[in-house]
């Protein structure tokens, strides 16, 4: 809805949007950094474009004990002048409603806010697998 361009990060790197592949949950971080990195050479996004990760800051941060990739997210920054990780501000819980407020209101909202959307729900319902 908000974007030109879109990238699943999947097991095996970047993928296209409509296709059917494995989460990156439980992939070896190195592997996984390794295949972003070789896949984001034949992106052809903008230099000056906004890439927004959404993804668990700890995969993000897992180290990968290489030298030139020390993490999934060291590899994502380099996609872009300006990567934006919203996660990084939002509780695992929340970030459901996070999404709901951006879809609702039809933009990109600041993640360090509180949404009326988690106001008067259970965790369950703010969960990302409950949508």
């Amino acid at each position: 809805m908000f974007t030109d361009e879109w990238m699943l990060l999947c097991a095996n790197g970047l993928n296209d949007p409509d296709s059917d592949v494995a989460t990156p949950l439980g992939e070896d971080a190195k592997d996984l950094a390794q295949e972003v990195d070789f896949d984001s050479r034949e992106l052809e996004w903008e230099k000056d474009a906004t890439i927004y990760v959404l993804a668990d800051p700890e995969m993000l941060d897992e180290p990968t004990g290489d030298v030139f990739r020390r993490s999934l997210r060291v590899v994502l920054e380099r996609l872009a002048d300006q990567v934006i990780f919203p996660f990084d501000h939002i509780d695992a819980d929340r970030r459901g409603g996070w999404l709901v407020a951006c879809l609702e209101d039809g933009e990109i909202k600041n993640p360090k806010k509180k949404f009326s959307v988690d106001r008067g729900s259970d965790p369950e319902q703010r969960d990302l697998s409950s949508l």
